[in-house]
């Protein structure tokens, strides 16, 4: 799966399993950023595990706090593999 198997109607169901936000595809800025700090091995989950695979998609969530990685075509939708965009330079 990448983001062009994201269609609309799936991002129209999918919700933040933490709070029931609706989440949108990351700019693919935001999806570079995170790549980047996969390779030097910052990023982590929200349990302090780092991310392993390869990152096809991102999914944020609605107030731009938390983000699910699709990594090597699986959705990651639960709440303690969530990635924390603070992490990141949002402004990107």
């Amino acid at each position: 799966m990448n983001e062009s198997a994201i269609t609309p109607e799936l991002l129209a169901i999918l919700r933040c399993p933490e709070n029931h936000q609706p989440l949108a595809l990351a700019e693919p800025a935001v999806v570079e950023q995170l790549r980047r700090r996969q390779q030097q091995g910052e990023l982590v989950d929200v349990s302090g595990r780092a991310i392993q695979g390869r990152i096809d998609a991102v999914l944020v969530r609605q107030d731009g706090q938390l983000a699910y990685l699709v990594l090597d075509g699986i959705p990651r939708m639960l709440a303690d593999e969530a990635v924390r965009l603070e992490q990141t330079d949002s402004s990107a």
